[in-house]
């Protein structure tokens, strides 16, 4: 038997950003498009969100999403 974690898979790496999506882009057809992201909240245009890598590249072809950027500035570990 070995221990709990050993020889798993590291979870994936996920991110706070927030989103700037198109006028009229509903929260909810967010979260069912991409359903390994947790979305927080809507403001106007501007949407919360913890996203995986994969759901970030998602998000390029995706003509709701605008723009997005890291929601708390980051530092480098160097």
């Amino acid at each position: 038997m070995r221990p709990a974690g050993v020889g798993a898979p590291p979870p994936a790496a996920s991110y706070d950003v927030l989103l700037r999506v198109a006028p009229g882009t509903a929260l909810a057809a967010l979260r069912a498009a991409y359903p390994a992201a947790r979305f927080g909240s809507q403001a106007g245009a501007v949407v919360t969100a913890r996203v995986p890598d994969a759901v970030l590249t998602a998000f390029e072809s995706d003509p709701r999403v605008l723009s997005v950027s890291a929601a708390r500035k980051l530092h480098p570990l160097l």
